[in-house]
């Protein structure tokens, strides 16, 4: 009787841990993700509960599922639909972070602007990942934890354990009942990690718009600073179990609020009907799927296909994700095709926008300020629409077929001081080069990853187990480091040392003597 007893016991544990929670029906306002700095400290705090509640729950370990599932990672990863697959990965966690319960019912992902963090590095503000990021020390932090591998989901995940909230409440399979759940999070050291050198803003700007359409500009920001991010947290982060540590989701939704500026500048600010997407040369392009063979050889994709998103333990008899019994009711209504996720003002009640500031809203509103961007400005009737107090509101205006009053952007004045020192030095080098062009821009580049790699501790590659985990060959930096080292890429603007040292020093010198790959002559002059 008395073992009984013990096993019914252990049974209404597990069920009522993994048991679906019901989604809410709360009345909230339109949908706004905005920079985890931003937020106040109950929001922070709210974030945080429906993130702990979901783990409870047994929904959290879903995504991880999906994530590491053979045929939903090959559509994840490393092919030309890896901002549409994550666009629906983030919409569908929402959705669940939102059923957690009523307290939670109109949470949205805070993104994380990596591009801050960079900047307080650059400007001599701080050194380290851990000390530059407000969220890596908000969001569990990175201490209060052992050493531990776990298998998360099946894969071996090894660093600090950290035990601090949300993370103690992390359960690392969904099999796995309370008492045995690890509650902990594996990180890396984020006290001694560097910045990822690919996320400068010279870096970013370049990644985001020197591809000319969306099957260019997705694996250069994939293999560039979304990998590099992954690579320089660690721990969980620098595998496919990254959906395990609740920092991912802010720094995916960092990426897609990139994407986000590429649709804007790239292809416009008309809203677009489902087969406009579809045949639209910028907004899509496709590439063969993954099969067995590299390159892939399968067929290609089509704007009609549904994403794949499956879940199973250990990718064991894999079901949609739509129909699992935890998590299907958060797919319910949102659209699925890959050309659906295009535009972020056409999903629906699951719609959303971006809040920007500083760098991240002049990439919006500026483009890279080649005629192209401006042209689609201009035929699309779109641009900057002011408001009262120091918020604008960039909105579509193809009012005679979308108007929904819904926006993809709502940019608000806040410039910190490592930011307003990053973009002057920006801007002044460009001016010394000649103006604003493409052959400047990616000089620009060059400069802020030669200057990371001397005098911001090096620029570090990808370990050969990082580059097999996602499919990537080297850090973007390190690549342009050795072009420029070799002569094969020289730096044009040759003043370029001595510009960044008068704005910001030398902090942490590393890879002396300056190589003799760099030109001694002025950039390109270009308007």
């Amino acid at each position: 009787m008395k073992l009984l007893w013990a096993l019914t016991l252990s049974l209404l544990a597990f069920v009522s841990t993994h048991a679906p929670v019901e989604a809410q029906t709360a009345t909230c306002d339109a949908r706004v993700r905005r920079n985890w700095d931003a937020l106040s400290t109950t929001e922070k705090d709210t974030y945080k509960g429906a993130l702990a509640a979901a783990m409870d729950s047994g929904a959290y370990i879903k995504f991880i599922e999906m994530h590491t599932e053979a045929m939903s990672q090959v559509e994840a990863h490393g092919q030309c639909m890896f901002t549409y697959w994550h666009r629906l990965f983030l919409i569908v966690f929402e959705n669940m972070l939102r059923g957690q319960g009523d307290e939670f019912a109109c949470v949205t992902i805070p993104y994380y602007n990596w591009l801050g963090a960079y900047n307080r590095v650059l400007s001599g503000a701080c050194t380290t990942l851990g000390d530059c990021s407000a969220i890596a020390t908000e969001l569990g932090g990175f201490t209060g934890g052992s050493n531990r591998t776990l298998f998360i989901n099946g894969l071996k995940t090894s660093g600090t354990c950290v035990t601090e909230e949300p993370l103690n409440h992390f359960c690392q399979a969904s099999s796995t009942t309370s008492d045995v759940c690890a509650h902990c999070v594996p990180r890396g050291d984020w006290g001694a990690a560097r910045v990822a050198s690919s996320t400068s803003y010279s870096s970013v700007r370049e990644q985001v718009f020197s591809g000319s359409n969306i099957g260019e500009m997705s694996p250069l920001v994939e293999e560039g600073c979304h990998a590099d991010v992954h690579r320089s947290f660690g721990g969980a982060m620098k595998t496919l179990a990254s959906p395990s540590d609740p920092i991912f989701w802010s720094h995916h939704a960092m990426v897609d609020a990139l994407h986000t500026i590429f649709h804007k500048c790239r292809v416009g600010t008309k809203r677009l009907s489902f087969e406009e997407k579809a045949s639209h040369p910028v907004a899509w392009t496709s590439c063969p799927r993954v099969i067995d063979s590299v390159p892939p050889s399968g067929p290609p994709f089509n704007p009609t296909d549904v994403v794949t998103m499956r879940t199973g333990e250990n990718g064991t008899n894999p079901i949609n994700g739509s129909d699992d019994p935890v998590i299907g009711q958060y797919f319910k209504d949102v659209p699925n095709r890959f050309a659906d996720l295009m535009d972020v003002r056409d999903l629906g009640d699951f719609s959303y926008s971006y809040e920007l500031s500083g760098q991240l809203a002049s990439m919006y509103t500026d483009c890279d300020g080649n005629s192209t961007a401006r042209r689609l400005e201009t035929e699309s009737g779109g641009g900057i629409n002011q408001q009262a107090g120091t918020t604008t509101i960039a909105a579509s205006e193809n009012i005679s077929t979308f108007d929904d009053g819904k926006v993809d952007v709502i940019i608000v004045e806040d410039f910190d001081l490592s930011e307003q020192l990053v973009t002057t030095w920006y801007n002044e080098a460009m001016a010394a080069m000649g103006g604003q062009c493409a052959e400047n821009m990616a000089d620009l580049e060059r400069q802020a990853c030669m200057f990371h790699d001397k005098c911001l501790g090096g620029v570090v590659d990808f370990s050969e187990e990082f580059k097999a985990t996602w499919g990537v060959k080297e850090a973007r930096c390190k690549t342009i480091v050795n072009a420029i080292d070799s002569g094969e890429q020289p730096i044009a603007y040759g003043g370029w040392r001595e510009h960044m040292e008068t704005y910001f020093g030398c902090p942490m010198p590393a890879n002396e003597p300056t190589p003799a790959g760099q030109s001694q002559t002025a950039g390109p002059a270009c308007y």
